[in-house]
C-alpha cells in the first residue's frame, strides 16, 4: 500500500512541477474504479456494490425517480408545480450553461434566488455540472452578501433567470463536465457563524450527503410522502426535507409555516424545538401526519408534550448534528405511544457510518453518566473549512480510534452516555450558542461591534429563560473608546445591516468595562441582563423642586437614582407607575399631574419647569386622540380597549426607537358624556378623520387591544380601500366574535362592568369613586364607554384586510379547547398572520411583563418599515398636543 501510495504521490508532483497550473482534479492518479473504490473507503464506508453508484450522488438518485416516475409532483410552490420529468430536464439545461461558463468540480457556483421552483432547479443544476452550490439568502444584508460571495469566490453566481433553451435536457455525463465528478467532490458550502467576526463555509462532500440521504430514505416515515420546505436554503435544516422527499420519490411543498401553508396537512415535516410554539398556534394541518423531526437546538420533553398529546399518531425524532457532520448524524426516535421524558429528550444513536466518542480533555473515553466533549467521526463528516487549513486542522483531528488515516470532528457539544446506551447533549463547552435553531457564535456579533471606531471593547451573551421556553434573547455589550458618547440603539442598527436577523441583538447596554475572571479573561456569566431601570445618566438636578421629582422618580421606579434630564419612560415607566408617581406628587406637594403632563415632560428637569409655570393639569388627559410622544417618521396609532382610554400603551415606550411618534386613540365619550359613538361604522370613519390630522398620506401602522384590534382591524380595511399603505397591523389578544360570545349580557350589572374594567385597565377604583390614576376619569364614564363598545362591537362586520397580521396571544388564559384562536382570523385576513405567544392573561397584555415581549417585537418590526421611501417622513410629530 505505502508503496502504491508513493506511487501516485509521484505522479502528483510531477504534473504539477510540469505546469504549475494544472488542475489536482486533471491528474490520472488511478482509474474510475479504483478512484471510486479509495474515495468511498477513506472514511470507513463499505465499498459500493456494482451498479449502486447512483448512490454516491444525490442528483443521479434524484435521476433515478425522474425515469421511474416522470410524471408524480416534484416540487409545489404556489400555483407553480413541476414533476420530476420537467424538474430533472430544466437542471440538465441549466446545468449545461453552468458548464459552458466553466463551472465543474471543485468549482463553487453562488445561488442567490428566493424560494421557488427555480431555485430547487439551480440547486439540482450545480450538481449536475459538477461544482457545489453556495446558498446566499436574498433576505441577508447587502454587506453579509457582499462578505460571503468574496468568501465563496464563485466561478457563477446565479441570482436571477436563465434563457437555457438553447441547451439539450438530457442527462449530464462526465464526458461534458470540465473534469470527472467523483464523491469526494464538494456537494455544496453552507456558511456558519464564525468566532473570528466572520462566518465560515462548511465543504460538504458528495459522499458524506450521500451517506445521510440514503439513511434518511429507509429511516423515517413519510418520507416518501409530501414534505413542507420553510427554511432557508442557506440553513441546513432545509437539506432533510428538500432532498430526502426527492431522493425518494416525495412532493417538496415550498412554503411559509403559517396558516397559508396549511391547506393539507404533509406527511414529514423538519423544524426546530422553537417552531412547536408555532406549530400549536396554527391549524392543525401545518403539522406532519407521519413523521415531525426536530432538531438544530436542545429538545424538552415539557415543550413537546403539548404537541405530541394533540398528535399522538406521529413520530417525533430528536435529531442532533452540527453542519460539519453534514445535517444530522445522531437521533433519537418516539414513535406512537413511547413516553415522554420528563426532562432533555436524549440525541440517542449515531447513523450507521458514524462513530460518536465522549472524550475528556486528554481525548480518553468519558465513563458511563460523565460528561465530556463529543467528537464525531466517520461516512458524513465533512472536508473541512473552505480556504480556513488552520481552523480545519483545529476541528478536524486525527482519530485515535478508528481506521488509519481517519478523523474526528470536535463538535464543542457536551455530552454524556447514558446507562441505556443514548446520547445526552449537556450544552456547549465554548462561546457558541444556540437562538431558535441558529447556531451561533458570539465572537461573529462581538467582531462587529468592535468594528464601531467609538468602540474599544465588546461583547455578547444569551439571556432569558432555559432552551425548553425557547425565550432567550441575544444581548450586546459595548465600552466606548475614550471621550466617545455611544448610542446603543444606533448600535444595534448598524449591526443589523451587517449580520443576519438571527445574530442581531436584542439590546445593546453600554457598560464602563467588562467584567472579566481572576486571571483576567471575559466573564461572560458576569455580563448584566438587560434591565432599563437602571443608575441615573442624566445629571445631577439643579433645583429644590428638581431634586424632589428626581427623588420621586427614583422611589417609584425603584431605582437607586434618577438624574434631572432621565425620562421616566426611558428607565421603565409606564401607566401603572404613572399613577404612583401622580399620587406621590399630590401627597407630597399638592401638584395633580395628569398622564398628559408625564407625555410632554417626562424628566424631573421638564417636569419641574412644567409645574412651576402652573402648567400641570392644564392639559386634557380625555382627548380623543392622545401624543404619547412626538418624532419624525412612521407614528404609531394605538387603539384604546373597551375601557376607551389610550394612556394604557405608555408601558410601550421603553421598547420602542426614541424617535419613533406613538399616538393612542382614545373613546371620545371618556371626557364628553353627552357623546354617543354610533355604529361601528361611524366609529371608524371618527378615528380615521383623526388620524388623517397627524398623518394624512400614510402608511399607517396600527395596533389595537381586545377591541381595539377589532377597531384597528377595521381601520386597516378602510385605510386600503382608500388606497393608503398599512404595513404594519398589530393585535392584542383579538379575536372576531365567536358563538360563544353571542350569550353575553350586555346589559350586565354595574358590578360585572367594573370586574371587566379592571381586569382591561389594569388599575385599581379610588374609595371616591375615581379611577386612582393620572387621568381622574370618573367611574360613571368607564362604565358607560366600557357598555357602549360592548354594545358597538357586539357583532361587527369585519372586512377583509390585504395585508399581513401579527397577533400576540395572552396564553395564560387560552387553556386547551379555548374558542379563542388565531383561526377566527382567517376570514378577515388576505396575507400571512404571525402568532406570538405571551405569557399573561387578557387583561395582563399591557402589564410591563407582557410589553417586555411585545415591545421588541413591535420595534423590530417597525424599523424594518421603508420611512426613507414615503413622502410623510417629512411630517414632524413633535408639535403641540393634538
Amino acid at each position: 500500500t505505502a508503496v502504491a501510495l508513493a506511487e501516485r504521490l509521484h505522479r502528483v508532483l510531477a504534473a504539477v512541477l510540469a505546469d504549475p497550473g494544472t488542475r489536482l482534479s486533471e491528474i490520472d492518479v488511478v482509474g474510475p474504479e479504483e478512484r471510486r473504490r479509495l474515495l468511498t473507503e477513506w472514511n470507513g464506508a463499505p465499498a459500493p456494490e456494482p451498479g449502486a453508484e447512483s448512490d454516491l450522488f444525490a442528483h443521479r438518485m434524484i435521476e433515478e425517480q425522474a425515469s421511474r416516475n416522470p410524471d408524480a409532483p416534484a416540487v409545489v410552490h404556489g400555483g407553480t408545480s413541476v414533476t420530476y420529468a420537467e424538474l430533472n430536464r430544466r437542471a440538465n439545461r441549466l446545468a449545461r450553461h453552468l458548464i459552458a461558463r466553466g463551472a465543474g468540480p471543485e468549482d463553487r457556483v453562488a445561488v442567490l434566488l428566493p424560494r421557488s421552483v427555480d431555485l430547487v432547479v439551480a440547486l439540482l443544476a450545480v450538481w449536475k455540472a459538477g461544482a457545489a452550490y453556495v446558498p446566499v439568502d436574498p433576505a441577508y444584508p447587502a454587506e453579509r452578501i457582499a462578505y460571503l460571495l468574496a468568501d465563496a469566490a464563485p466561478r457563477v453566481v446565479l441570482d436571477g433567470p436563465v434563457d437555457t433553451r438553447a441547451y439539450a435536457d438530457g442527462d449530464v455525463t462526465d464526458a461534458e463536465r470540465t473534469a470527472a465528478l467523483v464523491p469526494a467532490h464538494p456537494a455544496y458550502v453552507i456558511h456558519t457563524s464564525g468566532s473570528t467576526g466572520r462566518p465560515k463555509g462548511v465543504v460538504v462532500e458528495h459522499r458524506a450527503l450521500a451517506a445521510y440521504l440514503r439513511y434518511l430514505r429507509t429511516a423515517y416515515p413519510g418520507i416518501p410522502g409530501t414534505s413542507t420546505v420553510h427554511s432557508s436554503v442557506a440553513f441546513d435544516l432545509t437539506v432533510t426535507a428538500l432532498y430526502g422527499q426527492l431522493v425518494s420519490g416525495g412532493c417538496v411543498r415550498l412554503a411559509e409555516l403559517d396558516e397559508d401553508a396549511a391547506q393539507e396537512a404533509p406527511d414529514f415535516l423538519k423544524a426546530t424545538p422553537s417552531h412547536l410554539e408555532l406549530l400549536a398556534s396554527l391549524p392543525e394541518q401545518a403539522s406532519p401526519g407521519a413523521c415531525l423531526v426536530l432538531g438544530g437546538e436542545a429538545l424538552h420533553g415539557r415543550a413537546l408534550q403539548a404537541w405530541r398529546e394533540r398528535h399522538p399518531d406521529t413520530w417525533v425524532v430528536n435529531a442532533y448534528g452540527p453542519t460539519e457532520s453534514t445535517v444530522n448524524c445522531c437521533d433519537h426516535r418516539l414513535p406512537p405511544g413511547a413516553p415522554l421524558p420528563p426532562g432533555p429528550v436524549p440525541i440517542g444513536r449515531p447513523f450507521p457510518g458514524v462513530r460518536a466518542y465522549v472524550l475528556d480533555g486528554r481525548l480518553r473515553p468519558a465513563p458511563t453518566g460523565t460528561t465530556g466533549e463529543l467528537h464525531i467521526g466517520g461516512t458524513q463528516l465533512a472536508r473541512g473549512y473552505l480556504d480556513r487549513p488552520a481552523l480545519t486542522a483545529a476541528r478536524f483531528i486525527a482519530d485515535p480510534f478508528g481506521p488509519p488515516g481517519s478523523r474526528l470532528y470536535r463538535t464543542g457539544d457536551l455530552a454524556r452516555w447514558r446507562s441505556d446506551g443514548l446520547l445526552e447533549f449537556a450544552g456547549r463547552a465554548d462561546g457558541q450558542v444556540k437562538v431558535r435553531g441558529h447556531r451561533i457564535e458570539l465572537g461573529e456579533i462581538e467582531g462587529v461591534l468592535r468594528e464601531r471606531p467609538d468602540v474599544v471593547r465588546a461583547a455578547a451573551a444569551v439571556h432569558g429563560s432555559g432552551p425548553e421556553d425557547g425565550d432567550r434573547r441575544l444581548i450586546g455589550y459595548v465600552v466606548p473608546a475614550p471621550g466617545a458618547a455611544v448610542d446603543p440603539e444606533e448600535v444595534r442598527r448598524d449591526a443589523a445591516r451587517l449580520l443576519p436577523a438571527p445574530l442581531v441583538p436584542a439590546a445593546v447596554l453600554v457598560l464602563d468595562a467588562l467584567p472579566l475572571t481572576p486571571n483576567g479573561k471575559l466573564d461572560r456569566a458576569a455580563l448584566p441582563a438587560p434591565d432599563f431601570t437602571g443608575a441615573a445618566r442624566g445629571g445631577a438636578p439643579r433645583t429644590a423642586r428638581e431634586e424632589l421629582l428626581c427623588e420621586l422618580f427614583a422611589e417609584v421606579l425603584e431605582v437607586p437614582t434618577v438624574g434631572a434630564d432621565d425620562s421616566f419612560f426611558d428607565l421603565g415607566g409606564h401607566s401603572l407607575l404613572v399613577v404612583r408617581l401622580a399620587g406621590r406628587l399630590r401627597a407630597a406637594c399638592g401638584v395633580r399631574v395628569t398622564i398628559r403632563d408625564l407625555l410632554d415632560a417626562p424628566t424631573p428637569a421638564a417636569l419641574a419647569r412644567r409645574t412651576a409655570a402652573g402648567e400641570a393639569g392644564t392639559a386634557d388627559p380625555l382627548a380623543p386622540l392622545l401624543r404619547l410622544r412626538g418624532g419624525t417618521g412612521t407614528p404609531l396609532f394605538c387603539i384604546h380597549p373597551a375601557a376607551g382610554t389610550g394612556w394604557v400603551y405608555t408601558g410601550l415606550l421603553r421598547f420602542l426607537a426614541p424617535g419613533r411618534p406613538v399616538y393612542a386613540l382614545q373613546a371620545p365619550g371618556l371626557g364628553t358624556p353627552e357623546h354617543a359613538a354610533g355604529t361601528p361604522d361611524d366609529v371608524v370613519k371618527d378615528y380615521l378623520a383623526r388620524i388623517r390630522e397627524v398623518c394624512p398620506d400614510g402608511p399607517y401602522a396600527l395596533l389595537g387591544w381586545s377591541v381595539g384590534g377589532l377597531i384597528a382591524h377595521m381601520l386597516a380595511v378602510r385605510l386600503r380601500e382608500e388606497g393608503a399603505e398599512v404595513p404594519l397591523l398589530a393585535l392584542l389578544d383579538a379575536y372576531p366574535r365567536t358563538a360563544e360570545d353571542a350569550g353575553d349580557d350586555q346589559d350586565a350589572d354595574e358590578a360585572a362592568a367594573l370586574r371587566a374594567l379592571a381586569a382591561s385597565l389594569g388599575q385599581e377604583l379610588a374609595p371616591d369613586g375615581t379611577l386612582a390614576g393620572p387621568a381622574d376619569v370618573e367611574v360613571a364614564s368607564l362604565v358607560r364607554v366600557y357598555r357602549e363598545m360592548s354594545r358597538v362591537y357586539a357583532d361587527p362586520v369585519l372586512g377583509r384586510f390585504d395585508g399581513d397580521a401579527v397577533l400576540f396571544r395572552a396564553a395564560a388564559d387560552k387553556p386547551d379547547g379555548s374558542p379563542y384562536t388565531p383561526e377566527l382570523w382567517r376570514p378577515h385576513l388576505a396575507g400571512r398572520l404571525d402568532v406570538h405567544a405571551v405569557d399573561c392573561d387578557h387583561g395582563g397584555m399591557t402589564r410591563p411583563a407582557a410589553l417586555a415581549a411585545i415591545g421588541p417585537e413591535l420595534d423590530r418590526r417597525l424599523a424594518a418599515l421603508a420611512d426613507a421611501a414615503h413622502t410623510h417622513d417629512e411630517t414632524d410629530h413633535r408639535g403641540g398636543i393634538r
